[in-house]
């Protein structure tokens, strides 16, 4: 399964923008210190900084904690995603395969960002 240390480091590793252990730290609120402790086995986060680890790098606290072997991603969605929900919106509003309006595809596009707002701050 691997320690919190080697899967903080490991998904610090494969975060697109490549953050140094500084970044992290400061990204949730510690010192560089505290958090690289974290990733070489000095201690672990509390429950706060287990949080800001969690939204930090997308993944539960189950995974950070080894208690799960998947770090289930909140779900995030694309442009391709976001146009498939409009379609099926306008099923409702406009018929069966018609282009949803620009007001219609706004207002959806808001209600999902806010629920997936809601998910990552969970």
């Amino acid at each position: 399964m691997g320690t919190l240390g080697d899967r903080l480091r490991k998904l610090r590793l494969e975060r697109e923008d490549k953050p140094r252990q500084e970044d992290v730290a400061l990204a949730i609120g510690y010192s560089r210190a505290t958090y690289a402790n974290w990733e070489i086995g000095r201690g672990e986060p509390d429950h706060d900084a287990l949080r800001a680890l969690s939204k930090y790098f997308n993944c539960t606290a189950d995974y950070l904690l080894g208690l799960s072997d998947q770090a289930k991603q909140f779900p995030s969605k694309d442009d391709e995603e976001f146009e498939l929900d409009f379609r099926i919106a306008a099923n409702n509003e406009d018929g069966y395969g018609k282009e949803p309006s620009p007001e219609l595809k706004r207002f959806i596009k808001e209600i999902i960002q806010e629920e997936l707002d809601k998910v990552k701050k969970e």
